[in-house]
C-alpha cells in the first residue's frame, strides 16, 4: 500500500514482490482518473501485472460462463420468444415469407422458435451453426450482400448485429443492403440507455468510463466525415446511436422501444418496415 508521504508501494500478501519502484501522484491523476490507473499499473512489476491480468481474465471468464448458463434458463428464452413473437407482429410475417436473417449466429433470437418459414442465414463466421429443415446457411458480410437481388426476401431480420459493424461507412453501408434486399425488415439494436449492457453484461457499461469520451462526443462524429467514433466493449468496437439516430440509418421506417427482461433492465429498440398495413397501434411505444 502507499506510505504515509505516498512515496513507495509495499505488497505484504505477494511474497514474490517485496518491494515497488517509487511512484509519483501527480495532481492530474486527481482530474483524470482512468489516466491514473493505467500510471499505476505501469508502475507494478512484471509479476504483479501479470497477476492482475489473471485474475481480470478469470472474472471475465466466470462472467460469459453465468451469461451462457442464463441465456439457456427457460426465463431467457421466454424473453427471446417474446421478442420474436413482437418483431413477427410488426413487420407482418406470414407462413410462406421468405426471410433472411443478417448475423443469424446460432439461431437463438429468430430461428429456435420458427420451422416453417424458409430462412437464409447470413454470418461473417464461416461455421455453420443451425441445422433444420427450413434454414440455409451463406457465408458473407451484412455490408456487402451484392449476391441477393433487390427485394429478394420478404422480411429481412437483423437482431443484435449492427453494433459490431464498424467503421461507420460500414454501418451505413449494411443498413443500405438490409433495406435494399428486403421488402420488409425489423433490426434489434441495444438502447442507449438500457440499464445492462448486453454485449458486456454490465450494468450501464456504455457510459463507464472507458467508453465515456467516445459516448459524449457521439453527436460531433455522426455529422463529421471521418465517423470513427466507437465504444469499446470487452476489445470489441461497438457504436451506440440515439433512437433518430438509427431511424435515419433507415429512411422511412418506424422505431418502437422494447424492454426484454423484466422492468426494463434490458431495453431494444426495434427498427422496422412491415408489409402491407401498418403495425397495430398498441404495439408501438416511445424510443
Amino acid at each position: 500500500m502507499l506510505s504515509r508521504h505516498g512515496s513507495a508501494l509495499r505488497q505484504s500478501h505477494a511474497p514474490n514482490v517485496s518491494l515497488m519502484r517509487p511512484i509519483a501522484v501527480p495532481n492530474t491523476l486527481i482530474a483524470s482518473p482512468c489516466k491514473g490507473v493505467r500510471l499505476g499499473m505501469a508502475s507494478l512489476s512484471p509479476n504483479s501485472r501479470k497477476g492482475w491480468g489473471e485474475e481480470m481474465a478469470n472474472l471475465q471468464l466466470k462472467r460469459r460462463e453465468l451469461t451462457a448458463e442464463f441465456r439457456k434458463s427457460p426465463y431467457s428464452r421466454k424473453a427471446r420468444e417474446r421478442r420474436y413473437r413482437r418483431i413477427c407482429q410488426l413487420v407482418g410475417l406470414r407462413p410462406h415469407d421468405r426471410v433472411l436473417d443478417v448475423g443469424c449466429g446460432r439461431g437463438s433470437s429468430f430461428e429456435d422458435f420458427n420451422r416453417e418459414n424458409e430462412i437464409v442465414g447470413l454470418d461473417i463466421d464461416p461455421v455453420q451453426r443451425i441445422f433444420q429443415d427450413n434454414f440455409r446457411f451463406v457465408r458473407g458480410d451484412a455490408a456487402f450482400m451484392g449476391s441477393f437481388k433487390d427485394g429478394e426476401f420478404d422480411v429481412v431480420v437483423c437482431i443484435g448485429v449492427l453494433p459490431r459493424v464498424t467503421p461507420y461507412a460500414s454501418l451505413r453501408r449494411a443498413a443500405g443492403e438490409i433495406a435494399r434486399v428486403g421488402k420488409a425488415f425489423a433490426v434489434v439494436v441495444p438502447h442507449m440507455f438500457t440499464f445492462i449492457e448486453p454485449y458486456s453484461q454490465l450494468p450501464l457499461w456504455q457510459f463507464s468510463p472507458r467508453n465515456f469520451r467516445a459516448f459524449s462526443r457521439r453527436w460531433d462524429w455522426l455529422n463529421s466525415e471521418k465517423k470513427t467514433g466507437s465504444l469499446d466493449t470487452n476489445g470489441e468496437k461497438l457504436f451506440y446511436l440515439r433512437a433518430r439516430d438509427w431511424q435515419a440509418l433507415f429512411p422511412g421506417a418506424t422505431i418502437v422501444s422494447h424492454s426484454h427482461l423484466a422492468i426494463g433492465l434490458l431495453r431494444d429498440l426495434i427498427i422496422f418496415k412491415g408489409q402491407g398495413s401498418a403495425a397495430d397501434p398498441a404495439l408501438l411505444g416511445n424510443p
